[in-house]
């Protein structure tokens, strides 16, 4: 049987406190939206679970934040560049969430969540999700609370015909059975950390055949500018053919110079000032290289340890794109994401491309992540679905790791 890789992705409550909140200043947005997350994921009180695919993550959480009344809520809308003044980027709120009152951020009790968000608005803003996605948006997500609360209908409808989540008590038949599939058979759980579901997005950068790679015009730099500054580092960007998404995702590599650490070049990569992701891409010029890639794999999984230890990131820039403001998402998912390259290398279902480990085309540049650290970013023409970073910790090592 096939191996699955699996993500698991946790929201812990839709319950904040205003008194919890770092506030922001202008060159430290990251602090605060990571400061605001935090209080999601620490509830005093055992609250139900959220489990949905990744490209929806952020605007899941928009669609269900009220920004027209609480103003730290309408700083953190800001901080993400999804709203402008009272109204959404792209469309008003009171377009987007219909119903006798918007969708509030309360406790949960019997009225936890009211509204409906209309069809044709919902599918109208989802729309650049659905297309990267393509068939990977109808995985079977859950949204499992304790029972003791009825649940809005509304709430049942919105998340199950937008976001494929499918609303469910502890004490419904069946979801017993359901937990302990997912790996969760203790019954005096109140906060079901640990749900578990496959994810397509990341089995398709498992395989080995979509990795090929060898001499090719590529594009490619020796150096980037970001933040403002000249950083000495090589840059390469590889087409990244799946099976759901062909010829939208690429593997951006990034190598620090020879006297450039891995942390400096990912400090700069993550800092306040470089918010343009997209200029990343122009600075590359087509190039021909030698790519020393072998039998690449992703495959991610989380466990409550390192959950509590690390944290979400949505980040929007609203950038200037020739003259027009455009928006960009970094998503660092809260996942452990490893990187494996094997040696000596395996076959390939691309026979005419596969890399060959013991030998090197002649060319000017030669990109070789086999002896060298690297970061790694899995992103679509505005959407960067995940960072992570691989450093080579044994040179007789048959495979090597790295992690986000």
């Amino acid at each position: 049987m096939k191996s699955s890789v699996i993500i698991i992705i946790i929201l812990s409550s839709f319950y904040l406190r205003a008194e919890s909140l770092l506030q922001p200043s202008p060159f430290a947005r990251a602090v605060f939206a990571n400061g605001l997350l935090r209080s999601l994921l620490q509830p005093e009180l055992p609250q139900p679970v959220v489990l949905f695919s990744p490209a929806s993550l952020q605007k899941l959480l928009v669609a269900f934040y009220n920004f027209t009344y609480p103003d730290h809520m309408r700083l953190l809308a800001q901080d993400l560049c999804l709203v402008e003044g009272h109204h959404f980027v792209a469309t008003k709120v009171a377009e987007v969430l219909t119903g006798p009152l918007p969708v509030r951020l309360r406790q949960v009790t019997a009225d936890l969540i009211t509204g409906y968000i209309a069809p044709d608005i919902a599918q109208e803003y989802f729309a650049q999700d659905f297309a990267e996605l393509g068939a990977d948006i109808l995985l079977r997500n859950y949204f499992i609370y304790d029972g003791q609360h009825e649940i809005a209908s509304s709430f049942h409808r919105s998340v199950w015909e937008y976001f494929n989540v499918e609303v469910l008590s502890k004490r419904q038949r069946g979801v017993a059975a359901l937990l302990q599939q997912l790996g969760i058979a203790s019954p005096e759980l109140q906060l079901y950390s640990g749900l578990q579901f496959h994810a397509h997005l990341d089995e398709q950068f498992r395989s080995v055949g979509k990795y090929s790679y060898a001499r090719g015009q590529y594009r490619h730099a020796d150096r980037l500018l970001l933040g403002g500054k000249l950083v000495p580092c090589m840059c390469l960007e590889l087409p990244l053919q799946t099976e759901t998404s062909p010829s939208l995702l690429t593997l951006l590599l990034l190598m620090p110079a020879p006297k450039m650490s891995l942390e400096q070049l990912e400090a700069a990569l993550l800092s306040a000032e470089q918010r343009s992701y997209q200029q990343l891409s122009k600075q590359l010029i087509p190039t021909s290289v030698a790519v020393r890639l072998p039998n690449l794999q992703f495959y991610s999984k989380v466990t409550l340890q390192r959950f509590t230890k690390e944290m979400t990131w949505l980040f929007d820039a609203q950038l200037p794109y020739h003259g027009n403001p455009r928006r960009t998402r970094l998503k660092r998912l809260v996942q452990t994401i490893r990187l494996r390259i094997h040696a000596p290398g395996g076959a390939s279902t691309l026979a005419e491309t596969a890399v060959n480990l013991l030998h090197f085309f002649y060319t000017n540049n030669t990109f070789d992540c086999a002896t060298r650290p690297f970061l790694f970013v899995v992103r679509s023409k505005d959407v960067i679905y995940f960072m992570g970073r691989h450093r080579r910790t044994s040179a007789r090592a048959g495979a090597h790791f790295g992690r986000i």
